[in-house]
């Protein structure tokens, strides 16, 4: 299975400092390490995707939250890079209409074959956004709904 991801999305979830999200490891968040770590999935990612990790995890609020430095956001990024599948795609029509700088995520997630793009972002579960990708196979889910079905 190939899952594309708005991994800004699912670190921001993950690295929240409350009790119920103490799951972040600073250097690999769950979502990927599970994808990693069996050889069945691949994650795929672009380098737009990994700028957006990167400016997400640089976020003032951010960064605090999660005790984090930037030499350990250029190390995430980095690890992201070794574990993925780099994929780069062309722009086509607009299909994100609520926010058009989304667009290179979803055409990632396709150009990739993904089965899963994942992501917390409203505007990927409007109904147009979600018609579009499942044209392509893809299923919109968030890090929960992803994480249950890789423990399934």
């Amino acid at each position: 299975m190939t899952f594309g991801t708005a991994l800004r999305d699912c670190h921001a979830r993950h690295g929240h400092s409350g009790s119920s999200y103490r799951t972040f490891d600073r250097t690999r968040p769950q979502t990927p390490q599970k994808i990693a770590d069996n050889p069945a999935h691949t994650l795929a990612l672009s380098p737009f995707i990994l700028g957006e990790v990167g400016k997400a995890l640089a976020y003032p609020r951010v960064s605090a939250a999660l005790g984090i430095t930037p030499d350990e956001i250029h190390r995430h990024i980095d690890y992201l890079r070794r574990i993925c599948r780099l994929v780069e795609s062309d722009l086509a029509i607009p299909v994100v209409l609520n926010d058009p700088k989304d667009d290179p995520i979803v055409y990632a997630a396709v150009g990739a074959g993904a089965n899963v793009q994942c992501t917390r972002d409203h505007d990927f579960y409007a109904p147009n956004v979600i018609t579009f990708c499942r044209r392509y196979g893809v299923e919109i889910m968030d890090d929960v709904q992803l994480i249950a079905l890789l423990g399934a």
